[in-house]
């Protein structure tokens, strides 16, 4: 009877210093996190955070995690200005504004990896800018003790860069097969003094832009068969503006930010014809657009 307290004593002893059956811990990697955001591209952007999971215990066991915005909203902002976006996958979270489970087998000894995919929509048109929302991740395993998470502080980053989109319409045109692919045109079938046609310029911006115009005869038109004959003068105004298109003409305008865009008309109004000798006269005017 005298060994059976120095017997106990090792049994325990033996007992404690033993492995635990489910020792998890978890990191997270935010390099995946960060994208360039086009707000005109017709595709949505998607971004990982990948979560790697070790289990140091000597048995199998889940891990569930659990995503959350910091502040509560699914918006990333720079300069008082919002980029929506969501988190995919289940949004059953226990706490306010979380979304998980995200539920990890992780063997005995081994590791694990997951990712969590977040979606911008597409089109949403925003300003020049570096978005950012910061995020909290946090772990539990299947018997609700916590799961630590170390790594960097997950933000998720879009970089906005200054984007124009440009259309020309509302020009009546020769038909696409007698021509080909052709360009915008405003045609004069039987050019007289005073005569005025227009087409649209559409431009779509998340910035300020400046508009050129550029004429290939500096503001004439030519005849096609015989260039040197007396040319055909003509006006033009853009957005409801008189220009001389002599020179390049450089205009600064701020589309409205959406996806209507802005649409400015650009007019043609022919001058004197009556000095003008039969047959076809063209200028060709080259519209360009830059985000400022």
């Amino acid at each position: 009877m005298k060994y059976l307290p120095m017997t106990l004593a090792w049994a325990l002893l033996t007992f404690s210093t033993g492995a635990q059956a489910c020792e998890l811990s978890a990191s997270t990697s935010g390099g995946g996190l960060q994208a360039v955001y086009d707000p005109f591209a017709p595709q949505n952007t998607v971004v990982d955070l990948r979560v790697s999971v070790t289990n140091s215990g000597d048995e199998a066991c889940l891990g569930r995690f659990y995503i959350a915005p910091l502040d509560g909203q699914l918006n990333m902002t720079a300069g008082g200005q919002y980029l929506a976006y969501r988190i995919e996958g289940a949004n059953s979270g226990a706490l306010p504004n979380e979304f998980g489970p995200f539920n990890v087998n992780v063997p005995a000894g081994g590791s694990e990896k997951f990712s969590i995919r977040f979606t911008v929509q597409a089109q949403q048109i925003v300003p020049v800018g570096l978005y950012t929302g910061r995020l909290t991740l946090r772990g539990e395993t299947a018997a609700n003790e916590p799961v630590p998470v170390g790594g960097a502080i997950p933000i998720v980053t879009m970089a906005v860069p200054a984007r124009s989109e440009i259309s020309i319409s509302g020009a009546p045109s020769p038909s696409l097969t007698s021509i080909g692919m052709a360009p915008a045109t405003i045609n004069f079938p039987n050019a007289q003094t005073g005569q005025t046609g227009r087409v649209f310029i559409n431009v779509w911006a998340n910035s300020s832009v400046q508009v050129r115009l550029t004429s290939e005869n500096g503001g004439i038109m030519r005849n096609l068969q015989s260039p040197s004959l007396t040319p055909l003068s003509y006006s033009a105004t853009f957005d409801g503006n008189a220009l001389s298109l002599a020179n390049v003409q450089t205009l600064n305008r701020t589309p409205p930010m959406s996806i209507l865009g802005a649409s400015y008309e650009l007019a043609i109004t022919l001058g004197d014809t009556t000095h003008n000798f039969a047959g076809r006269y063209r200028d060709r005017i080259t519209v360009d657009v830059d985000a400022n």
